[in-house]
């Protein structure tokens, strides 16, 4: 099969683990794992660790599904989309936040050319009942950007927005990076940081001429997963859990 997707392991503090369960089979996730005591945020100044590939479309479509719920306070996971040549990137993540999981949509970047690069909360709100699993479909067409949000089944999508355009995220923003991220921050000044582990299940891309292509297995469809990891380069690893280091890269075909 042709290879659609490569991503590379971005771990900017250097205590993250990376790891694929089930790797080449039909329960297959890409797992990442950030320790207690440390920040990994995402900001104006710092993103936290990733898996990233090169998008090159300014009109696609992505699905991403997580096994994993975020439980204690300001633990982060979702899909964050950046200009490798600036420091302006949009997010759709989920966090814990005061008792509850909640969306949020931010952009960064400056508010004019040379200024001062600030994150601005785009949208946000509550998931309410019960959550076994998150998902984001992020739709981009040009100028106009589209997401909704689904828990425990992904077949249920609820609109986020009925669309941002240039009034929120600027015209000429033009991300040719995509990401699955993990990321904490300490609770309050007293607490450190919790520690967090993000599960990523299901990696899709919609292309209008052929329609969804499966990066990872769907859940309880019975879809193969085509997950893989390449240990630098030479022999790859399936079924069983494989740790991943920097150099090895993900394959999803």
């Amino acid at each position: 099969a042709d290879v659609l997707a490569t991503w590379s392991l971005i771990d900017p503090v250097g205590d993250a683990v990376f790891r694929v369960e089930g790797g080449g089979t039909a329960d297959a996730f890409a797992v990442l794992e950030v320790p207690a005591g440390v920040s990994h945020p995402a900001n104006a100044t710092n993103l936290p660790p990733r898996i990233e590939r090169a998008i090159g479309r300014s009109l696609f479509e992505h699905e991403v599904f997580m096994a994993s719920v975020p439980t204690q306070q300001t633990q982060l996971q979702g899909v964050l989309y950046r200009e490798s040549d600036s420091d302006r990137w949009l997010g759709v993540f989920y966090q814990y936040v005061n008792g509850l999981v909640r969306y949020l949509v931010a952009f960064v970047g400056p508010d004019e050319p040379g200024g001062p690069v600030t994150l601005k909360a785009i949208k946000s709100g509550p998931v309410n009942g019960s959550i076994s699993s998150l998902g984001f479909r992020v739709e981009r067409d040009l100028d106009q950007w589209r997401m909704r949000r689904s828990q425990n089944d992904g077949v249920v999508w609820q609109n986020m927005s009925q669309g941002f355009g240039p009034e929120k995220i600027p015209s000429d923003f033009a991300p040719d990076r995509v990401a699955l991220l993990v990321g904490d921050l300490p609770p309050t000044l007293s607490l450190p940081a919790p520690g967090a582990i993000a599960a990523y299940d299901r990696i899709r891309t919609y292309d209008p001429t052929d329609a969804w292509s499966d990066e990872d297995g769907v859940i309880g469809s019975g879809v193969p997963s085509i997950l893989d990891v390449v240990l630098d380069g030479g022999a790859s690893g399936g079924g069983s859990a494989v740790l991943l280091e920097p150099g090895d890269v993900l394959l999803t075909e």
